[in-house]
């Protein structure tokens, strides 16, 4: 129905490289370019009422979702929390699970591989201060459609990954960094989550949508006391949704088995996974504030064959979270000392002299 409310219509046409971005980010929060755009505009205007309604050529207001990374297959078979007495066993129950670990450590490796077993469409978002309402269950939308502006009810992630598990094999919603979820939304969850009701109240459309069985919702957070919030801060009520699941610190030898999967020379593998095997060691003793995961191990192995020098490619990927120390000097020195100790764990390579050995 046309809107009596004096909004301008704003069509805009992007080009290819606009376009791809701003789908990119709209996906990553979860909504419609269209919705994005007006977000961006209204944040312009100083968070003041929205007085605009952005059209984007060719798009529509269907939720976009970051598209998922492919899963590795070696992943299952490197680290054995993924299949030996791991949370697999406690989606085969029927559980809806949290995965508790460091940053990188594969939890949303293991959510997408989750899903791809169960054959079931994957949703994901990640949690953070511009996760609303209209991202999680949905709301009105403006756009314009001949010549007028229409508001249309778009459902969010969550009310649209329930409708989908309806329809066999059912559906995986995965929320990234819950703990970092506003509580209000929190308690929208607990409403989808809570098996005595087995409704979801989808309070924009004023109504509510059964929760079938095969809506499976997965979760990570980071262990209390690190960088971000704990699993500690969810609400008890939500929390008792889920089985949470302590993810394990990586071993030296799955570490090993993880670097033979990447694209590495053994002389740059193997103090990778040495310094990467440190990192946890001082992080438990706290050390250090942070890890090399194995994320960074493969970002790392990207950077390089993407033609980034060693010593550049280290600094960005992996010293570079090293940063908390009493002054930006003392940072700068501990990551030349990362970068020292990778180096010196190298092996040392005699160069021949012209004629052969002497």
């Amino acid at each position: 129905m046309p809107t009596t409310s004096k909004v301008k219509a704003i069509p805009l046409r992007l080009s290819e490289d606009d376009a791809r971005l701003l789908r990119e980010r709209a996906g990553k929060a979860g909504l419609s370019m269209n919705a994005y755009a007006r977000r961006a505009l209204v944040g312009l205007n100083g968070g003041a009422e929205a007085t605009c309604a952005p059209s984007i050529e060719g798009a529509d207001d269907t939720p976009l979702m970051a598209p998922p990374v492919p899963f590795p297959p070696a992943f299952r078979k490197t680290f054995r929390w993924a299949w030996e007495d791991g949370p697999d066993a406690l989606v085969n129950a029927g559980r809806h699970v949290l995965l508790r670990g460091i940053q990188g450590g594969g939890k949303t490796q293991w959510a997408l591989g989750t899903a791809q077993r169960l054959g079931r469409p994957f949703y994901t978002f990640t949690c953070h201060a511009g996760v609303t309402s209209e991202t999680v269950e949905g709301g009105y939308m403006p756009f314009v459609s001949g010549g007028q502006v229409i508001v249309r009810a778009v459902d969010g992630l969550l009310t649209s990954a329930i409708r989908q598990a309806a329809i066999p094999p059912g559906a995986v919603l995965n929320v990234e960094e819950i703990t970092r979820m506003d509580g209000d939304l929190q308690g929208r969850f607990l409403s989808a989550l809570d098996p005595k009701r087995g409704v979801f109240d989808v309070v924009y459309r004023r109504g509510a949508v059964p929760v079938p069985d095969g809506f499976l919702c997965l979760a990570t957070g980071n262990p209390v006391g690190q960088e971000f919030k704990g699993v500690g801060d969810i609400d008890n009520a939500l929390l008792r949704r889920f089985a949470v699941f302590d993810v394990p610190d990586p071993t030296e030898a799955e570490l090993t088995t993880f670097a033979k999967t990447l694209a590495l020379p053994k002389d740059v593998r193997d103090p990778l996974v040495k310094t990467a095997a440190t990192s946890y060691e001082k992080y438990r003793s706290g050390e250090t504030d942070n890890v090399v995961s194995p994320g960074d191990m493969a970002m790392f192995a990207d950077s390089l064959a993407g033609g980034a020098p060693e010593r550049t490619a280290f600094f960005a990927v992996i010293a570079n979270k090293f940063c908390n120390r009493e002054t930006p000097d003392d940072a700068r020195k501990y990551r030349e000392g990362m970068w020292e100790d990778y180096t010196g764990r190298k092996p040392v390579v005699v160069p021949v002299p012209e004629g052969g050995a002497a």
